[in-house]
């Protein structure tokens, strides 16, 4: 089966994904390589929701890859199903498949780092170091970010989005900060989780914390409690709050505001902040500021 190459791949030498579909169109969502040296490169993604990449099955290309989602959808690999959102980074191996799912008409909106393998397995020696010989280092899909780093990465993005004036030793710098924040958390993480079991009661458990989460991608903007979500869920507020926070590493409350924290970030450049406020779920300009500055340390303002 012949793999239908991209204009970007062909440019650039950076392939984010490449169709499977013998019969699929070649034509590309908009990709952007924003910045690049020997071992890394930084990009964007934007795919609109009915572009024919979500048909079909694609691949990644030649380097590890962190995927920083701007808006939520869902991704299926060989390994699992994770719910790809703001509050997470995707991780992907060298040739790994994948197939997406768009959660309503958002498509795909999202920033990406593309590493070396020598120079990841040497960030990840100082976390793990029994990291994996194979080719694929990555051993999950999907990490959490906090706010500090969320906000770091957007900051970083946007200014290479603006031009290249950024210092390539800061841009290499802050790069590999990201990366070895995200794998450190990751790896913590999924060291609380294998005091758990992977069971079939294990299973289901994260097919519903993946539920919540979809969720709360869908209505973070409404007023949502601890039992109407459960009651959507069919499962007690007890048994959600548990499993959520043994899953995520985060309560239920906290994902919720970070989720309408950092869709807070896509309305700042020159909007009015009390109409962003209520746009993601906050109650009042002061309620929004003062969440923002304790998650960011930073106030709104300062952004805009």
């Amino acid at each position: 089966m012949r793999l239908a190459l991209s204009a970007f791949d062909k440019r650039r030498g950076t392939v984010l994904y490449r169709s499977r579909d013998p019969g699929s169109r070649s034509e590309m969502g908009t990709s952007r390589l924003l910045w690049q040296n020997s071992w890394a490169s930084l990009g964007c993604e934007r795919i609109g929701h009915r572009h024919s990449s979500w048909r079909t099955e694609n691949a990644i290309g030649a380097r590890h890859l962190l995927v920083f989602p701007r808006v939520p959808f869902e991704l299926h690999t060989p390994k699992g199903t994770v719910i790809a959102d703001r509050n997470s980074v995707v991780f992907a191996n060298p040739g790994g498949l994948y197939r997406r799912v768009a959660l309503g008409v958002w498509g795909e909106k999202s920033d990406w780092i593309a590493i070396e393998r020598r120079v990841l397995a040497e960030v990840l020696a100082r976390w793990a170091p029994s990291a994996p010989e194979s080719e694929g280092l990555f051993t999950r899909i999907q990490g959490p970010t906090d706010a500090q780093v969320y906000l770091q990465q957007r900051r970083l993005f946007s200014a290479l989005l603006r031009g290249p004036s950024t210092d390539p030793l800061q841009i290499e710098e802050l790069l590999l900060e990201l990366v070895g924040t995200v794998v450190r958390a990751s790896l913590q993480l999924e060291a609380r989780r294998a005091r758990g079991s992977r069971s079939a009661t294990g299973l289901a458990r994260k097919e519903v914390v993946d539920e919540a989460k979809r969720t709360i991608a869908h209505h973070f903007a409404e007023r949502m409690t601890l039992g109407i979500l459960a009651a959507r869920l069919g499962v007690s507020p007890f048994h959600l709050a548990r499993i959520f926070r043994a899953e995520t590493g985060s309560s239920l409350h906290a994902y919720l505001v970070q989720a309408r924290l950092r869709a807070a970030l896509e309305y700042l450049p020159g909007a009015d902040l009390t109409r962003v406020a209520h746009a993601v779920g906050f109650s009042s300009h002061s309620h929004f500021s003062a969440a923002f500055r304790r998650a960011f340390g930073v106030a709104p303002s300062r952004l805009r």
